[in-house]
């Protein structure tokens, strides 16, 4: 083995030497002299990096549609109120909406109490937000998602284009949610259109057997019931009857009035082709299970002559609101 001296730090060999088997770098240094290198060695550690995005509340823009058609007569209606959804934090974080449709001068605004006539009340399950109009796109980029909420009115709901209430209107308020909770509402207000409507009970003034030159033997009774959202008047016109061998009835032979017991040749109203009206204040029910109407009774006189057989004709019953 070459004998080595330590000096100056450094290990020094002559000749050639070999550790075990660990390869070391020999560098001449002259006169049969070696220098020896020692390999370094890199050890690195792994910093890991985290940050928490906080939570950013969904706000409801403003609704871009609250129109309310006109109303079904007599039956349910649907409404529909749509707004737009804003998340920063990703439209899918919004997990859902609540909304309110109320009469406006409600002092409860939408805290209002479930009313049929002026407050409705919806839950998530009305409000969807898988619309196809701008559906959300996961991912973060897509901040946006529209909800439609909608919901059956009844067709007594209060009227606010005029009547008792014109001068307010309604209301829909939409509220979405993230898991974290509520965010910002959106508001958007219209009005509720007036519809005059009625149902006449039974749709035929069946006056039997009348003899020639004779009246019917009693009044027959046709009910008017209020299916719409306005007190009502009614205004009745007819045509005249046509009977099988030729010949007609005027329309004038028929008389009408809100008077059980009305004396047809001293009382009652003539029925006229261009109409005439019959107040009978008739209001709008509250409920869906209450009846509104009035009642209608009909007499009828036959000419002396020229008419044989089952005559028939129409009369028009129409609703028209009672200013009074």
């Amino acid at each position: 083995m070459n004998q080595g001296c330590k000096s100056n730090g450094k290990i020094l060999f002559f000749g050639f030497f070999i550790i075990g088997f660990m390869t070391l770098s020999l560098l001449p240094l002259g006169y049969g002299l070696y220098n020896l290198v020692f390999p370094e060695k890199a050890i690195a550690d792994l910093v890991t990096a985290s940050a928490t995005a906080g939570n950013a509340l969904p706000i409801a823009g403003e609704p871009y549609s609250f129109s309310i058609p006109t109303l079904n007569e007599g039956a349910p209606t649907t409404v529909i109120c749509s707004a737009t959804i804003s998340d920063d934090n990703g439209c899918s974080e919004v997990t859902g909406a609540t909304a309110a449709f109320f009469r406006s001068d409600l002092g409860a605004g939408s805290s209002c109490t479930p009313d049929s006539q002026n407050c409705y009340i919806l839950t998530s399950e009305d409000c969807d937000l898988d619309t196809v109009i701008d559906p959300c796109t996961p991912g973060g980029s897509d901040l946006t998602v529209i909800v439609e909420c909608s919901t059956d009115v009844e067709f007594y709901v209060d009227a606010t284009d005029a009547g008792p209430h014109e001068g307010t209107d309604w209301t829909c308020e939409i509220l979405p949610s993230d898991a974290e909770g509520p965010g910002d509402v959106g508001t958007v207000t219209t009005d509720m259109p007036s519809n005059n409507a009625l149902a006449a009970d039974p749709t035929e003034i069946a006056y039997g057997i009348v003899y020639l030159g004779q009246i019917n033997n009693a009044p027959v009774n046709i009910s008017v019931q209020n299916t719409g959202n306005r007190s009502i008047d009614v205004e009745l016109s007819g045509v005249n009857m046509t009977c099988p061998a030729g010949g007609t009835i005027p329309v004038e032979n028929q008389k009408y009035s809100d008077d059980e017991f009305f004396d047809y040749e001293i009382g009652g109203s003539i029925l006229y082709m261009t109409g005439g009206t019959l107040v009978l204040d008739l209001p709008p029910p509250s409920d869906s299970q209450q009846l509104v109407e009035a009642e209608t009774y009909w007499q009828i006189k036959l000419p002396e002559t020229g008419i044989s057989g089952l005559c028939t004709g129409g009369n028009t019953f129409l609703a028209v609101t009672d200013d009074d």
